[in-house]
Formats: structure tokens, C-alpha cells, sequence
């Protein structure tokens, strides 16, 4: 395991109507993650992967492209989460950026992040941490492992976490079989 890919939008933070609040838990998942190493002592590499616009609003224009860039960049400054996934060129990979959503094509999402972040990185060095379901499910079938987070879930199973900090001890039992 090389590389922690995160959702964005109710999975790391959460609209409050005119603004953005972390989810409880994910100022510490970040800060610990960043604090681990591989097995070959390297960094374990964080990034965000998020929808920032609907199939049907394709194409967008340049300055739309922008937009949203600056708003997601703008969330991440107000939950003060910015400097884990910088530089944000790298570290983030945004729908509007590459033209597709990850329900429209989950694989290629996830090439085009690791791309940026690395040339040594395949699809089964990921853990991708999401509160979709369905992303889920897919993501499993292409050798990803997952993480489901599922805040309103009484109890936690092995791919299923209800409090963000919880995953923190898993990466590390991970780590130390790796």
C-alpha cells in the first residue's frame, strides 16, 4: 500500500449550507497518515479524487473548469486541509479537470491520479476511502482496496469504518503485513 485516495464531499468534509466543516475525525486521519511510511520507508502519498460536476454538464468551458477548481481549493483552505494534498496539482484529481466523473469511469480516474502522483503506483497499492457505495463495489472489482465510510453504521466490519479515525490502526496493520 503506497497511496491513500480520498472523496472529498461527505466523506472528508461536509456542506453546512454557506460553508464547509471537516467530518468529525478527518483533521487526525490526515495528520496520522501523513506520519506513515512503507515498507520501503517511504512517505505514504495522500490525494483527493472528487466529482465537481454531473455527466450531463459536459463539455465545460475553461472558465467553469476553473471555477470549480477554485471552489474545491477554496474548501480545502476553509477546512484548513490544503497543505496534506499539496501540491494540489498533483495531489488532486477533479471530474471537471479530466472531463468524466467517477461513475462514469472509475478505472481511468484512478490511472490519471496515480499518474500524477507517481510512475510506480498500480491500482492494487490503493486504498480508496469513500461514503458511496457504489463507487465502492467497483473500485473493488479493479483490485483497489476500500474503505466504506458509513457514519450512520452501528458497527464496523473489515472495509466498512464509522468514524474516520478508525482507519488509522487498519492502514497500519496493512503496513506491517506488507
Amino acid at each position: 500500500m503506497k497511496v491513500v485516495l480520498f472523496d472529498l464531499g461527505d466523506t472528508l468534509v461536509e456542506s453546512l449550507g454557506t460553508g464547509y466543516k471537516l467530518i468529525e475525525g478527518a483533521m487526525d486521519l490526515v495528520k496520522g497518515i501523513e506520519s506513515m511510511n512503507d515498507v520501503d520507508n517511504r512517505k505514504i502519498v495522500m490525494g483527493i479524487v472528487s466529482d465537481t460536476h454531473k455527466p450531463e454538464e459536459i463539455p465545460l468551458s475553461e472558465d467553469d473548469k476553473l471555477i470549480r477548481k477554485n471552489r474545491t481549493l477554496h474548501i480545502l483552505e476553509s477546512v484548513n486541509i490544503k497543505e496534506y494534498f499539496e501540491p494540489t496539482d498533483v495531489h488532486l484529481t477533479l471530474s471537471s479537470d479530466i472531463g468524466f466523473t467517477k461513475t462514469q469511469n472509475l478505472e481511468e480516474f484512478f490511472i490519471i491520479s496515480l499518474g500524477k502522483l507517481s510512475n510506480n503506483i498500480n491500482l492494487n497499492d490503493i486504498i480508496f476511502v469513500t461514503e458511496l457505495e457504489s463507487h465502492i463495489i467497483k473500485a473493488k472489482t479493479l483490485g483497489v482496496q476500500t474503505y466504506h465510510y458509513t457514519p450512520q453504521s452501528i458497527s464496523e466490519n473489515d472495509n466498512t469504518i464509522n468514524k474516520l479515525i478508525n482507519l488509522i490502526p487498519k492502514i497500519q496493520v496493512i503496513l506491517n503485513n506488507s
